[in-house]
């Protein structure tokens, strides 16, 4: 699973206020949502710190831990 940045494709046409809005509205829904699924939301640590153009990818033991995965198989 990989991970990274909210962001906008064409910068620029939408007032910065607006944006940093939506991103954050986007990353409250995405934490309630992982909450309601019972997924540790400290998984987005990784997404918050990663930039837009690049993506960390989870190793086993963090699925694991975040409840992402409850085990791996071949």
């Amino acid at each position: 699973m990989g991970l990274h940045q909210h962001y906008y494709e064409t910068p620029g046409y939408l007032p910065v206020f607006f944006a940093v809005e939506d991103i954050q509205t986007s990353q409250r829904r995405t934490m309630e949502y992982l909450i309601e699924m019972g997924i540790d939301p400290g998984a987005m640590v990784h997404s918050l710190a990663t930039p837009p153009d690049e993506i960390y990818q989870l190793v086993e033991e963090e699925l694991i831990e975040s409840s992402l995965a409850t085990k791996m198989v071949d």
